[in-house]
């Protein structure tokens, strides 16, 4: 499992603990919000998300934000499109990506554990990111990005739920460095108890 299913799959195991205070709605209100449309619904969770952390400047471009649903919830979901970690950073110290529980008004992480690790980017940062993204074409249809900032290059680190690819452009002429890369194929994990099934699954609301 890649980084972006294990934060996925964790996310909803937080937003699942607030579900138990959101159990008065009942299904026609679920019916309702997912009448909207995926549009309607991310404008809910853009205006939430305004209302409880209003210091907090998101630019809703630099996320792909996706809206999920079952019987129980509806969830808007922003993932990074491209995580940066600066020079002598890493990954663990910064939170990326968040979840809107519409029905509740939660915000997962940010209601259990604060702001204050989420990565906002600086102006100087974002010079940094379109250089690469220019450089090596980010982000790739797929793929979660993740690029790390070094000394004289930069890291770009590319998976799915497939395979892994592992580059270093160089900081300064924004050219790959020759057989720096690393490529591969990420093994199955083995189905060994065949799995419990969910009951009521997250459906994706594309429209």
């Amino acid at each position: 499992m890649n980084l972006h299913a294990s934060i996925f799959f964790i996310t909803l195991s937080i937003v699942s603990s607030v579900d138990v205070l959101g159990q008065g709605h009942n299904r026609m209100e679920i019916e309702h919000i997912t009448t909207l449309g995926k549009n309607s619904i991310t404008e809910i969770a853009h205006g939430i998300v305004r209302q409880k952390y209003p210091d907090l400047d998101i630019i809703l471009g630099d996320f792909d934000i996706s809206v999920w649903s079952n019987t129980q919830e509806v969830l808007v979901q922003y993932k990074r499109r491209i995580r940066f970690v600066p020079l002598g950073q890493e990954t663990r110290n910064y939170t990326y990506d968040f979840t809107v529980h519409v029905m509740t008004h939660g915000i997962s992480p940010f209601d259990f554990f604060g702001i204050d690790d989420f990565y906002l980017p600086t102006s100087e940062d974002r010079e940094k990111i379109s250089f690469v993204q220019n450089a090596f074409g980010l982000p790739r249809q797929w793929f979660d990005s993740e690029v790390t900032e070094k000394e004289n290059k930069y890291v770009v680190s590319l998976s799915n739920e497939v395979s892994f690819g592992i580059y270093e452009i160089d900081k300064v002429t924004g050219m790959e460095i020759p057989q720096s890369s690393i490529e591969g194929n990420w093994e199955p994990e083995p189905d060994i108890l065949g799995g419990e099934e969910d009951k009521d699954p997250y459906v994706e609301i594309k429209e």
